[in-house]
């Protein structure tokens, strides 16, 4: 009984499966309004074509019912304000647009292709899903208002271009975006936030603009940024009172943006005040890869020229970001500030911190000791001093105890002492007052001169103070791990500078990491112990030949080394900008030639006479 119920359900499965396929399926024909487009969609067959006569405005939103298929073939036609919804499948072939509405095609959860273009007027966006919409554009998309917008789970591809006077792609929330041609955005190129992911092949820009250029790339929260191609700003022209030169990358938060090609902050030229983009900004918490080399943008005016850092970098409090760590910026190309122009021309640098800390320890200016006595000598010395210790309080927010001052005062008065003795090593000097009368003894030329070796003396032991001052504030900030292939600077442009000074910068620089790029070699071999290395290290260079070779030279940036036993060594020098290289010759090119080799060389002389013989043959052709 049980094999004879087995047999007759397999047997109405075979019915089944034999079954007609038109039967699943129905082809709606003439459809040429939107009652009739609707009409087509509350077919239940599980694949519905549509055959489309005529150009139609969407009044709604169709429902793409789960399970079903719909196709809308019409390519000489055009959808306006086409908008899906449900959780089954629709095909367009045809071009999409809006005419009504702020969105050529908006999808909510469905699945949907376009075999066409969507392109909007002045006052739309092209494409926008949200919930967990499938979108493919097989085409290219023209927003006016923005590009593509992916939200919540919903994913959109476009296999064309993205251009956009607003946003070109945007991701937020979980949305991904995929755009396998270039994309170009008014105000951003590709913006994500959230936890969204966008993936470019082609180009990223921001577009030229009058008062402001287009950025590429704006990455902020926990969004994910690949750019296969180059990255730029876009470039400001203005009549205005400031152009301002839109920035190449922008990474905040926790945020990864990785750039296979290279990196340009735009261009600014105003007669009034011309500020060029930076080609990349990183907070510290994000990670930025560039493939290429980074650049900031040139400006240009008559009256205020900031031109572009090639990387900012955004220090935070570290008490402020206990939860997040330091993120990372790797850039294997080179990094190098714009260039200005103008009566008031700022150029820019390589590499620039930003700590926006109010006080700012730098260099004191010290005033000359315009001394007319000993005791005027040692008073401006006591109230100088007094004013130092002061400052150094106000920066370091700690105060100087009784005895540090005093301590501080007698060190200097020691000084002092020191040097009167070695010009008078008879003087007897027992205390303060002393050194004053002894002081009133000596001509005024020489108290001048004593006042300024003092002067010197008192900045020697105050940069130390300062420095140390600078290692702690340091501390406090959190800032991500720089490695850089190459620091370049042009017209006294600073390779790294901060709004905290020079000691600061000095810091900043030690912690630079640079790659030491290896050239491929011939025959051999090269090795380094130190893929990176900070200014002033020493790498290690082994060669090794291949058999029947030996090593001839290694170079450091086509400098011939000395070495031994195949090992090299080398300072990495600031600013980095390394190649290594090697060559490797056969240990048998000192053997006789053969009769072989004669003949060889005898038929290389003949086909270059016979290419020459050619050439000239041309020559002539032509000349007649």
């Amino acid at each position: 009984m049980r094999k004879r119920k087995f047999w007759s359900v397999a047997l109405a499965t075979a019915v089944a499966t034999m079954l007609p396929v038109s039967a699943l399926a129905k082809t709606w024909d003439n459809v040429d309004s939107w009652d009739k487009l609707a009409e087509a969609f509350g077919d239940t067959d599980a694949d519905v074509t549509i055959i489309l006569t005529g150009d139609i405005q969407f009044a709604g939103s169709l429902e793409a019912k789960e399970g079903q298929t719909y196709i809308l073939n019409g390519h000489t036609y055009t959808l306006s304000d086409v908008a899906f919804h449900g959780k089954g499948t629709a095909e367009v072939n045809a071009d999409v647009q809006n005419q009504a509405t702020d969105t050529a095609l908006a999808v909510e959860d469905a699945k949907v292709t376009v075999n066409g273009d969507v392109k909007t007027d002045e006052n739309g966006g092209g494409v926008g899903a949200l919930g967990t919409a499938d979108v493919t554009v097989n085409g290219n998309v023209d927003g006016t208002l923005g590009g593509v917008a992916a939200t919540e789970e919903s994913k959109i591809t476009v296999n064309g271009d993205v251009d956009s006077d607003g946003v070109g792609a945007l991701a937020t929330d979980k949305g991904e975006v995929v755009v396998n041609g270039d994309v170009k955005g008014g105000e951003v190129g590709v913006a994500a936030e959230g936890e969204s992911t966008v993936k470019v092949e082609g180009d990223v820009a921001g577009k030229d603009g009058a008062e402001q250029g287009g950025y590429g790339v704006v990455s902020t929260e926990n969004a994910q940024v690949e750019v296969a191609g180059d990255v730029k700003g876009g470039n400001a022209e203005s009549d205005t009172d400031q152009a301002v030169g839109g920035t190449g990358v922008i990474a905040a938060g926790e945020s990864e943006v990785t750039v296979g090609g290279s990196v340009q902050g735009g261009d600014a030229k105003n007669d009034t005040v011309a500020m060029a983009g930076d080609g990349v900004g990183i907070e510290a918490t994000a990670d930025v890869t560039v493939k290429g080399d980074v650049k900031g943008g040139n400006a240009a005016s008559k009256k205020q020229a900031v031109a572009g850092d090639g990387v900012v970098v955004l220090c935070l409090k570290a008490q402020d970001e206990e939860a997040k760590q330091a993120g990372k910026l790797v850039i294997e190309g080179s990094v190098s500030g714009g260039q200005a122009q103008g009566e008031d021309a700022i150029q820019g640098s390589a590499l620039y911190y930003f700590f926006n800390q109010t006080q700012v320890p730098e260099d004191i200016i010290i005033p000359k000791l315009d001394s007319t006595s000993g005791q005027t000598l040692v008073d401006s010395l006591d109230g100088y001093l007094d004013g130092l210790i002061a400052y150094l309080e106000e920066i370091s927010g700690e105060s100087v105890s009784p005895e540090d001052s005093e301590a501080l005062h007698q060190s200097f008065t020691d000084i002092l002492v020191q040097l009167v003795l070695i010009n008078h090593p008879d003087a007897v000097i027992a205390d303060e007052q002393a050194l004053i009368s002894f002081l009133d003894t000596l001509p005024a030329e020489e108290r001048a001169l004593y006042a300024s070796v003092f002067t010197d003396a008192i900045k020697a032991a105050y940069d130390p103070l300062v420095k140390q001052i600078n290692v702690e504030i340091l501390s406090q900030y959190l800032r991500p791990t720089v490695t850089v292939h190459a620091l370049k600077t042009e017209n006294g442009a600073e390779a790294v500078s901060s709004d905290m000074g020079a000691f600061m910068n000095e810091l900043l620089s030690a912690e630079i990491n640079y790659i030491v790029r290896v050239l491929p070699s011939e025959n051999g071999v090269l090795t380094v112990d130190k893929e990176t290395a900070k200014a002033g290290e020493t790498i290690t260079i082994t060669a090794k030949a291949n058999e029947g070779y030996r090593v001839s030279k290694v170079f450091v940036n086509g400098e011939a080394l000395q070495g031994k036993d195949g090992v090299y060594t080398f300072t990495m020098p600031d600013h980095g900008d390394v190649e290594v290289s090697a060559e490797f010759v056969s240990t048998q090119s000192g053997a006789p030639k053969t009769g072989d080799q004669s003949q060889t060389a005898l038929w290389a002389a003949l086909l270059v006479l016979a290419g020459g013989a050619a050439f000239l043959t041309m020559k002539r052709r032509t000349n007649a």
